[in-house]
């Protein structure tokens, strides 16, 4: 009996499972004969990441159910830990890979640490350089580099962060941004999709997500502040705010803008319905690096309401601008990109890989880490 190397591959929100979808389908498609896949979801966000898992046909072979709002990061860690470690005696795998930043991918990382587990960390060597913007990702991410044996970064930026902080290039790999294949795929979809309420496509439209803990309660409050004096000065303007389950954020938001004229706040929408309402967008105010990236797929002009972020190249691009939270920087920032836009510059700046990041990532790690991982476990 030929032994194959077993990959377990965890994650627990919305955004890993996007990010990570079509690397599992091109694994368990062209690679299936020369190793198992077990897929480990710790249920970080289980109503947002079931839905995100049936779309691309993926049902978690272990779910740890470690989280239901309300909790805290302690508590939360520690589920992980103890959850992912259980099941790593359990399976034995012969490698752990995860995406990101989440307290569910630093957990699994440190669980796989705890147990001797070769750990592959996609997206890789991003940094804000703050320890507390975002917080606690930013943190997660460096602590994650010390424990990861294999490093996939989606640029050279993040190439050149890992190498000024000591990992060997031989463990790095520039693969890209897994989430162009899951955009691409979804973004044929909302082509034909219908969207549950009405667009105003006669005024700009703004698009708004906000959700990092760093900005609760204060950068909420005054981002709110912010819109309702937008809409207040400008008539041509359209709000559409996609509400964040969290009840810290929902609260605040619906207290503020729930009776404000042209300020419509929905609810999380599937992917699809998603991209289909950013492509309509005229400017995207956001804190989330994934919602960025989406919007950088499409050329749209984006504002990160943070104060440092992750995503330098999307700034060094010219995709995105950084301009924090307070109320006057959202309304100049806004006010201004609004009266500047250009639908021909915005196809111009459209962020678009030459290549199929998951397929280049998947091979690498089929046919190039995977196999030593056998090796080494024959050698204990």
């Amino acid at each position: 009996m030929i032994m194959k190397p077993v990959l377990m591959i965890c994650f627990g929100t919305r955004a890993e499972a996007l990010k990570l979808a079509p690397v599992i389908n091109q694994l368990k498609g062209q690679y299936s004969v020369q190793m198992e896949l077990l897929i480990c979801s710790t249920g970080h966000h289980q109503d947002l990441l079931v839905p995100s898992l049936k779309q691309f046909d993926i049902s978690p072979d272990i779910d740890l159910k470690a989280i239901k709002y309300p909790t805290n990061l302690s508590d939360l860690t520690a589920e992980i830990i103890r959850g992912v470690s259980y099941t790593i005696k359990q399976v034995n795998p012969s490698a752990l890979a995860v995406l990101g930043d989440t307290t569910s991918c630093f957990g699994a990382a440190l669980a796989a640490f705890y147990n001797r587990v070769p750990v592959l960390h996609l997206e890789a060597g991003l940094r804000s350089y703050d320890r507390f913007e975002p917080f606690p990702e930013e943190i997660n991410r460096r602590f994650i580099t010390q424990i990861a044996s294999y490093h996939f970064a989606t640029h050279e930026v993040a190439k050149a962060n890992l190498l000024r902080e000591g990992v060997l290039e031989k463990n790095i790999f520039v693969a890209g941004n897994t989430l162009w294949d899951t955009f691409t795929e979804t973004w044929k979809r909302s082509q034909s999709v219908q969207l549950p309420f009405d667009i105003d496509d006669t005024k700009q439209i703004i698009l708004v997500t906000l959700h990092r803990r760093e900005n609760i309660p204060h950068g909420i409050h005054s981002s709110c502040k912010a819109l309702g004096q937008i809409v207040q000065h400008n008539n041509n303007t359209v709000v559409y705010f996609i509400l964040h389950p969290n009840p810290k954020i929902k609260n605040i938001v619906t207290d503020l803008l729930g009776y404000t004229e042209r300020v419509n706040l929905l609810p999380a929408l599937p992917h699809d319905m998603f991209l289909a309402l950013m492509e309509r967008a005229d400017v995207v105010l956001t804190d989330s690096g994934g919602v960025s990236e989406e919007a950088g797929f499409l050329g749209i002009p984006t504002l990160i309401l943070r104060r440092a972020t992750e995503r330098q190249h999307l700034i060094q691009i010219g995709i995105a601008q950084l301009i924090g939270t307070s109320t006057d920087s959202i309304l100049e920032y806004t006010l201004e990109t609004l009266s500047n836009l250009d639908s021909t510059t915005r196809h111009q700046r459209a962020v678009k890989p030459a290549k199929s990041p998951s397929k280049l990532l998947a091979e690498h790690i089929a046919n190039e880490i995977m196999p030593n991982t056998l090796v080494k476990i024959a050698e204990q």
